[in-house]
């Protein structure tokens, strides 16, 4: 009897620790739901960025590229035009400086990279840099300005 009353009390006390575990596994997948929520939201925002550049990188040539990259000092609006395009192609989290995105334009795959980049693999602290760095302010970034600044 004695043994019986034992398993019994082992038998509660897991079912306890499994309830607990229960609650502890629901509050953890809510919070997974709210921030998949938030960074599908961020990736949002990002997109029409993302398929802005792909499309307007369609049109470049060879020689445009070559001119951004033979700048010294670019004019604040290239810079500002291709920080975010590098910092999507290296996955930053902090703006690349004009050495780095030169590298990336001296780069014979750059165009594919950007024309056959997946947004998928965008890591959602890039995506948050990208969001809170570029596209808060959306009259900073304006593509229609890019065009004219080089």
């Amino acid at each position: 009897m004695t043994s019986l009353t034992e398993q019994s009390s082992k038998v509660k006390d897991l079912k306890a620790a499994a309830e607990k575990q229960k609650v502890v596994l629901t509050q953890k997948t809510k919070e997974i739901d709210e921030r998949k929520i938030a960074v599908n939201t961020d990736l949002m925002k990002a997109e029409p960025a993302l398929i802005a550049a792909q499309q307007s990188v369609s049109g470049v040539s060879k020689g445009n590229i070559d001119e951004l990259k033979n700048f010294q000092n670019p004019p604040a609006n290239v810079k500002l035009a291709l920080e975010p395009v590098i910092a999507l192609i290296l996955n930053k989290t902090s703006k690349p400086e004009w050495p780095e995105i030169k590298a990336e334009l001296k780069k014979e795959t750059f165009k594919n990279t950007v024309l056959n980049f997946d947004k998928d693999k965008i890591g959602k602290k890039c995506s948050a840099f990208i969001s809170n760095t570029y596209l808060k302010n959306e009259g900073a970034y304006n593509i229609d300005v890019f065009f004219k600044a080089s």
